[in-house]
C-alpha cells in the first residue's frame, strides 16, 4: 500500500501534461521460429512544461510516451506461451517489419523525453559508462561523473530533478506516419 501512495504523490509533484495531442494504438503480428508474436504498441504525444536539459530554463514542448504488449503463442497450436507489457522494445523480434523496427529505434531514443536525469554532457558520459559496465548503478555513476568533473553543471547535480528534452517535430511526424 505504501508504494501506491508514493506513486500518487509523484504524479502530483510532477509537471502534468497540458493536453494530449496524439494517442494511437497499432498491432503487428510476426511469426518467427514457430512462435507468433502479437505486438501492440501505444504511442502518446503530450504538451509539456519542464526544465530544458540544456539551458536549465523553464520551457514548453512535446513529450513522448510509448508502451507495448507482446503475446507469444505457438504458431501451430495457438497455445499461449508468454505475455509481457511495458517498456519492452528489447523483446520485439527485429527485422520483420521495417516500420516496427524504426519505431523501436525512436522508442529507445525518445521515450519519456520529459524525464531525463542529466544534462547532455552527463547523459553522454553515462552512455559510455554503461557500454563499458553494462548496467546502471546510481552511486557508481555519480562517482564517475565526479571524476570527470561533470557531476554538477551550471548548478544542476545529476539526478536531482527531471529535465525535459523537447521532442523534435520530425520525430513526431515519423511516429505518426508509422502508427497511422
Amino acid at each position: 500500500m505504501r508504494e501506491q501512495k508514493v506513486l500518487v504523490r509523484m504524479k502530483v509533484r510532477g509537471n502534468p501534461p497540458k493536453k494530449v495531442l496524439y494517442h494511437k494504438k497499432k498491432v503487428w503480428e510476426i511469426i518467427d521460429g514457430g512462435i507468433r508474436y502479437r505486438i501492440t504498441i501505444e504511442a502518446e504525444i503530450k504538451e509539456w512544461e519542464g526544465i530544458h536539459w540544456k539551458t536549465m530554463k523553464k520551457t514548453t514542448g512535446h513529450a513522448l510516451s510509448i508502451s507495448g504488449n507482446i503475446v507469444e503463442t505457438d504458431a501451430k497450436t495457438n497455445k499461449k506461451i508468454d505475455e509481457s507489457s511495458g517498456e519492452l522494445y528489447d523483446d520485439i523480434p527485429y527485422g520483420h517489419h521495417a516500420d516496427l523496427d524504426h519505431l523501436v529505434e525512436l522508442w529507445k531514443e525518445w521515450h519519456l523525453n520529459a524525464f531525463i536525469a542529466g544534462t547532455p554532457e552527463q547523459e553522454s558520459a553515462i552512455k559510455e559508462w554503461k557500454k563499458k559496465h553494462g548496467r546502471y548503478n546510481y552511486d557508481d555513476l555519480v562517482k564517475h561523473l565526479k571524476e570527470k568533473g561533470i557531476y554538477e553543471i551550471n548548478g544542476y547535480k545529476y539526478g536531482h530533478k527531471w529535465l525535459f528534452r523537447p521532442l523534435p517535430k520530425n520525430i513526431e511526424e515519423k511516429i505518426e506516419k508509422i502508427m497511422g
